[in-house]
């Protein structure tokens, strides 16, 4: 891949995207994404289903640890 090519979309994410997400993630704290009931577009489904089983399999997993004795 051409490091022209790489250097101008790294650009554009350093100066316009990068700092929009840094804000946004400011804003929401440790909050989920979800909490703030986003309205959910049709092209949307497959990524919110991953978070759903993600989040799912993170609280199974959490559930079947062994109590920490410290």
């Amino acid at each position: 891949m051409d490091e022209r090519f790489v250097a101008f979309f790294k650009g554009i994410f350093d100066r316009e995207d990068g700092p929009m997400m840094a804000d946004i993630q400011e804003q929401m704290g440790d909050a989920d994404l979800l909490d703030f009931d986003p309205v959910i577009l049709p092209r949307d489904s497959g990524a919110i289903l991953v978070r759903r089983v993600v989040a799912q399999r993170l609280a199974e997993e959490a559930d079947k640890e062994p109590a920490r004795m410290d």
